[in-house]
């Protein structure tokens, strides 16, 4: 292990109050022997910076404050003697030895961000989104900690701001040490082979979280690995609050309000910009890998999340979940099911966003295959993939994708923008409500200042800016267009081979801007010359290097510049390994297939994940709707489906009232069932925390609850259901539908639908069985109501992946058990609550 066992901490003596005692002894009784705590008082500090760093002493002894010391000290003890720093009164919740992996050199966490510079005053921050320095983890001689003491010793006695707080955060706190921290994050990727100091930035409930629970954090996380309870403050000369007589606080405040009014008040000082246009995060995954993400509000919305905020939060995303880290994580069923990546299966991810299911697949060595028209989440995907060194698996395509080739408009020009308003103008409304409801004040401002004058940044303009927005927007005259796409089919786009030749590459320097628009320009200048067809080659070629530094800050990413992605597997061979599918096009979806159709003909992937939005479906005009959609897919032999989302959560609740015994409340109900599996649950928040599932459901004597079963994540999905889901999903919000072809590994040797169902009635359908096992028929609904509760499965080699797809499965098949003949006799009422009229549980 690169960073010693050793953690350190510092108070001014050696008389620490009671009240930091119990948080102290955290580090000891949840580390364990491995580890071992030193202590240091000020005493002691000044003695090893005397012996260890007397190039610093001068500059040591010459700060202001008794707290810019102790930030001196703790960089300078990690650096010669590395191990862990942690403030007095950070609590340990998770062995470090369970987040420190062997190969770490430097071990650091993103703190809350902001959207605005009133809100960073207002909050105490000089950066929008600062790495905190309460808890940091290094290996000894790192550069990030000598480039930090250098700073210090530097500007020891320099004046940054008309505040002395600030001075102190931009002197030796958080401000000096984000941009030290990012600026070598920048020059030192994955991709640089040998070279042993990276850095992972790991998302705000690791090392962030607030303990009043602001921010949308609470400190019952169970991701939480240090938390910081605040019970200090540096501002207070001695370093800590002292107890003070009511007659000292009302002195203290005449004499503040008197300084005020004989003050002319300073004018507040511009919060100094980021290093770096976008930002780097550790993702919650095995084998991890960093994600490019943007400042709050600035990306592009998805389902109606800020996906960049969640990714910073949480290091996951998924849709429809109340919880984003709630397990089984969308991202491991989907990537666990293209198994081995021996087996060569391809992931192919339609509007891929910031690329989070494309680089988690590259990340366990999947090719890749994404479609993604924004500008926005081109400039994150691309740069992530160079950051990474996945350039070789990922083949990202800025193009739109639909029932037939045309060129697409995304932004209508402002003369035009009032007659497509009106064209839609009902809908718009509609959307409008909804997405007002999900998105915070706060970041909307900053989204609509990001996305330029009279361009809103919310869910409805990211489908459009992506080519899966408003009908009417997309069906404009070219001539009344502000930026346009190409939108080619999934089938040409997998098949075309070498007829389908590239137009222009898709370089990282060409979306590396902060401009939203700048994929879509570079979209609408390479139409010019189109004929129905333009396919954007993948992120290779002479130049990637340059292009990496633009995007990615990175000083030396050029390893495998000029090499073409996955060269020796032609086009239409790579249509054939196409393992899993995923569709996230904001109500295309049923579009998308229909221009797959002549590729579904040849090869049908084994997994499609489907992110179900029926009332998008619906405006995007796609005849039949979402549930020809549904049944589209499990006639096409997709006949073992599974969802988690609001739906899923909703009928576990209906289920759960269902075998409540004697009047017991809803919410007890809720309470119990999470005690009695240790599940961290928030109240009254429908899902809560809750994951995975298991176990049966018993009703005590005399009407008490002695035990239920714990809430699925999935929930197994019948045919006779999909009306259901239709009606019962979120209006803006996609539910995750997880739809297994009856071919695909996980289920081959098992009893097909058919099968079983001609086993018991041997005399009647066996020709409808032996066609589903030969896979020349599909299955029929009646034959698919007892499906196997066989979901995915990965393989041992995929590691957590095959982890992840068990249990689903079990989740799914948990759910449907403890339903039996309750979930029918509900489901006439399923949800409905008075007042709430068709919204589901959350």
């Amino acid at each position: 292990m690169l960073i010693p066992r050793i953690v350190h901490q510092t108070y001014r003596s050696r008389q620490v109050p009671s009240s930091l005692r119990a948080v102290m002894a955290s580090w000891t009784r949840v580390n364990g022997p491995g580890w071992q705590t030193r202590f240091y008082d000020d005493e002691a500090c000044t003695d090893f910076v005397r012996r260890e760093f007397p190039e610093y002493m001068d500059a040591y002894v010459s700060l202001p404050k008794d707290v810019e010391r102790s930030d001196f000290f703790r960089y300078m003890v990690v650096l010669r003697l590395g191990g862990v720093y942690a403030d007095i009164d950070v609590e340990l919740r998770q062995p470090l030895d369970s987040i420190v992996t062997p190969t770490d050199t430097l071990v650091v966490g993103w703190e809350a961000e902001v959207a605005t510079d009133a809100e960073a005053f207002k909050r105490h921050f000089v950066r929008k989104r600062q790495v905190l320095q309460w808890f940091f983890a290094a290996a000894p001689g790192h550069p990030v900690l000598r480039a930090a003491c250098d700073h210090i010793a530097r500007y020891a006695r320099h004046t940054f701001s008309n505040n002395t707080n600030r001075d102190t955060l931009e002197r030796t706190g958080p401000g000096m040490w984000t941009d030290v921290v990012l600026r070598h994050a920048a020059a030192h990727p994955p991709t640089l082979a040998g070279d042993p100091w990276k850095v992972r930035i790991l998302p705000r409930v690791a090392f962030g979280v607030h303990p009043a629970g602001i921010d949308g954090l609470t400190p019952d996380a169970k991701e939480i690995v240090v938390l910081h309870h605040f019970l200090g403050s540096w501002k207070k000369r001695g370093g800590w609050h002292k107890r003070r007589s009511v007659l000292q606080i009302v002195a203290g405040a005449v004499t503040a309000a008197l300084r005020r009014r004989s003050e002319a008040a300073p004018a507040e000082e511009p919060i100094a910009p980021s290093v770096l246009p976008l930002f780097p995060v550790s993702v919650s995954f095995s084998p991890p890998f960093t994600i490019m993400t943007h400042l709050v509000g600035q990306g592009d919305m998805q389902s109606g999340s800020d996906v960049s905020a969640v990714l910073t939060s949480w290091g996951t995303w998924q849709a429809a979940l109340s919880r984003p880290s709630r397990r089984p994580l969308v991202v491991e069923a989907l990537v666990g099911s293209l198994g081995p990546p021996e087996q060569g299966a391809v992931l192919v991810d339609v509007s891929a966003g910031q690329g989070f299911f494309s680089l988690a697949a590259a990340a366990r060595g999947h090719t890749v295959v994404a479609f993604e028209s924004s500008g926005r989440s081109l400039e994150a995907f691309s740069a992530a993939v160079l950051y990474n060194g996945f350039q070789d698996r990922v083949r990202l395509y800025n193009v739109s994708l639909g029932a037939a080739p045309t060129t697409l408009c995304l932004r209508a020009h402002e003369e035009g923008a009032a007659a497509a308003a009106a064209a839609g103008a009902a809908r718009a409304a509609e959307v409008g409500r909804a997405l007002q409801a999900a998105a915070s004040s706060a970041a909307g401002d900053a989204a609509a200042a990001a996305a330029g004058a009279g361009e809103l940044n919310d869910a409805a303009a990211a489908a459009n800016r992506r080519g899966y927005g408003d009908p009417a927007v997309h069906s404009l005259p070219l001539a009344r267009c502000a930026a346009m796409t190409v939108r080619q089919t999934l089938a040409h786009m997998l098949m075309g081979g070498d007829e389908a030749a590239a137009t222009g590459a898709i370089s990282p320097a060409s979306v590396g801007s902060s401009d939203a628009r700048a994929g879509a320009s570079s979209s609408a200048a390479a139409v010019a010359g189109v004929t129905g067809m333009s396919l954007i080659a993948p992120l290779a070629g002479n130049g990637a290097g340059a292009g990496a530094a633009a995007a990615a800050g990175s000083a030396n990413a050029s390893g495998n510049a000029g090499a073409p992605n996955d060269a020796n597997a032609p086009t239409s061979s790579l249509s054939r390994r196409v393992g899993a599918l995923r569709l996230s096009a904001h109500g295309w979806e049923g579009w998308i297939m229909d221009g797959a159709e002549p590729w579904l003909r040849t090869h049908r992937p084994g997994v499609v994940l489907l992110e179900y939005a029926p009332s998008l479906v619906e405006r995007s005009g796609y005849p039949g709707g979402g549930l020809r959609l549904l049944h589209r897919l499990f006639e096409m032999g997709y006949v073992h489906v599974a969802h988690a989302g609001f739906v899923c959560d909703e009928r576990w609740f209906n289920i759960s009232r269902a075998l409540r015994a004697g009047g017991t409340a809803l919410g007890d109900l809720a309470s119990a069932a999470a005690a009695a599996h240790g599940d961290a649950a928030a109240p009254g928040a429908g899902a809560g925390g809750a994951a995975g599932g298991g176990g049966d459901a018993q009703a005590g004597a005399g009407g008490e609850l002695s035990a239920l079963p714990k809430q699925p994540t999935w929930c197994k999905l019948k045919p006779d259901l999909f009306q259901l889901l239709t009606d019962r999903a979120h209006p803006e919000v996609a539910e995750n539908i997880l739809f297994i072809h009856q071919t695909h590994t996980s289920v081959r040797g098992e009893a097909l639908p058919a099968q079983k169902k001609q086993q018991e009635q041997p005399s009647g359908r066996a020709d409808t069985a032996a066609a589903a096992q030969s896979g020349s028929q599909v299955p029929s609904s009646s034959s698919s109501k007892d499906a196997t509760k066989s979901v995915v499965a990965g393989s041992a080699s995929a590691g957590a992946a095959a982890g992840a797809s068990t249990a689903v499965a079990a989740s799914a098949a948990a759910s449907e058990q403890a339903a039996g003949p309750h979930l029918r006799g509900n489901q006439a009422g399923l949800g409905r609550r008075a007042g709430d009229g068709r919204r589901p549980v959350r």
